[in-house]
């Protein structure tokens, strides 16, 4: 994949496109790891509006601040009118992402696992499972990106650690 549509790839579906990751090293030898899938079957769509209300967050704080501090501009428009504005366009645009993203957030997969330093073989064992499932999702995607495997190989992976994922996810 060429440069330039790999990084156009990974602002729009983010560094996965299963889903994404969050691993901590802690103080005194601990670990801890989030591993959340989208489900295989979702669109790219939805998996990027997905991605969106999840960040909407920081991008409506960051709207709002940008719609107040260019306010000076609009010498009619207060301080208080640009934030309340800004608040009402963020506010009900995150409402309409809730309400689309809904079917698809719903059926996202999330495993958390924290080793500390003295954990018992079952907490590392858990952990250690989490950790290969999102190996074995980026090899599998990786391979995709080079062209080595074909949407359905890969569409499989990401199937099979998914309804793994599933089946252990009251654990």
């Amino acid at each position: 994949m060429p440069p330039l549509a790999r990084m156009r790839r990974q602002i729009l579906d983010g560094w996965h496109r299963w889903g994404w990751v969050s691993e901590r090293a802690g103080r005194y030898g601990s670990s801890s790891i989030l591993l959340c899938i989208y489900p295989p079957d979702s669109s790219r769509f939805e998996r990027r509006l997905a991605r969106l209300a999840r960040l909407w967050p920081l991008l409506s704080v960051s709207i709002i601040l940008a719609k107040v501090g260019t306010s000076h501009l609009l010498p009619a428009v207060s301080y208080l009118m640009a934030g309340l504005i800004g608040l009402s366009f963020t506010a009900g645009v995150g409402v309409a992402l809730t309400r689309m993203t809904a079917p698809v957030r719903r059926r996202v997969v999330e495993h958390f696992a924290s080793v500390p330093r003295s954990a018992s073989s079952t907490e590392t064992h858990r952990y250690l499972a989490i950790v290969e499932d999102f190996h074995q999702l980026r090899r599998a995607e990786r391979s995709f990106d080079r062209g080595a495997a074909d949407w359905p190989e890969f569409q499989h992976t990401w199937n099979e650690v998914y309804a793994r994922s599933r089946t252990h996810d009251g654990d």
